[in-house]
């Protein structure tokens, strides 16, 4: 069960389906991923002397890790819609949603695209005969969409996924299990993959 409260005279549609929810959160997420001068250079600084596709990921992934730190401001629609990924870095925090914004934005400017990915952390929260509200999720991660020749033994958490080819789940705000996996809680949740993030 769902239960809105709302304001006398507002109304509530709520979602028809899962994709219109997805649907919104991408309009949502709009321009968040832009590029931008300062997120080039850095993103250069870091994988220029990286040829292949792996250890530049691995390397964005880890600067994501060590430094940007969680901090969490989430006013108004601040708890929904993430931070411009140019603010996040250069303020070097932000939570959930505004670290996986930044990894995107970085991951664009070496062509590799990627997804929001938005799940609750708590086992077993949501079902699949839910009605679909943003209000059952709470965290952010990303679906990386894996470039060509890497083995899945090296990054095994990834799916197949039947549209999107084979996508990886990375979770920039834990800061302790490295790239290629994806802690014990949040692996078998539903979710929900977003549109990627190009150029």
């Amino acid at each position: 069960m769902v239960v809105s409260l709302l304001a006398p005279g507002a109304t509530n549609k709520g979602f028809q389906s899962w994709a219109k929810m997805g649907a919104w959160y991408t309009e949502l997420t709009q321009g968040r991923r832009d590029r931008s001068p300062e997120l080039h250079n850095q993103v250069t600084l870091l994988t220029s002397s990286l040829a292949a596709p792996l250890p530049k990921m691995e390397a964005l992934a880890k600067f994501l890790q060590s430094d940007i730190r969680y901090v969490a401001i989430e006013l108004g629609i601040g708890g929904l819609q993430p931070h411009s990924a140019r603010d996040v870095f250069a303020h070097r925090f932000g939570d959930c949603k505004d670290k996986a914004t930044l990894l995107s934005a970085m991951l664009a400017e070496v062509g590799i695209d990627s997804y929001y990915v938005i799940i609750n952390a708590d086992r077993g929260a949501v079902d699949a005969a839910s009605p679909p509200s943003i209000n059952l999720f709470n965290h952010v991660i990303l679906a990386i969409k894996v470039p060509d020749g890497i083995a899945d033994a090296v990054i095994p958490a990834t799916i197949a996924h039947p549209k999107l080819g084979r996508l990886l789940f990375f979770d920039p705000t834990d800061i302790m299990t490295p790239f290629g996996f994806i802690r014990g809680e949040l692996q078998a949740k539903l979710r929900h993959v977003g549109h990627p993030r190009r150029g």
